[in-house]
């Protein structure tokens, strides 16, 4: 299993988990997303909650992740955060 780690921030009732890397190259900054040859799962770590999440590498540029329900009410295709006493890390 392939993995990638990244750091998550918590914004309000939302976790952003942004699943590129960049880099400052000679002519600005230069951002890559990773590619199904290269990871399966990024393992993300969210510092404001103390949790780690596993997540299946889908070509995403980022995901949010819902920690409370939306301001408008929608609710399809929000993907839910759990939190539980559980942890992964």
């Amino acid at each position: 299993m392939r993995v990638q780690c990244k750091w998550a921030t918590r914004e309000g009732d939302v976790v952003i988990a942004r699943l590129y890397s960049n880099r400052r190259g000679p002519n600005g900054m230069i951002t890559r997303r990773y590619t199904p040859d290269e990871i399966d799962y990024f393992a993300v770590h969210c510092m404001d909650l103390n949790r780690s999440y596993l997540l299946p590498a889908e070509g995403r540029r980022q995901v949010l992740l819902r920690l409370g329900p939306t301001k408008n009410n929608q609710s399809l295709r929000i993907r839910w955060l759990a939190i539980t006493s559980s942890r992964l890390n």
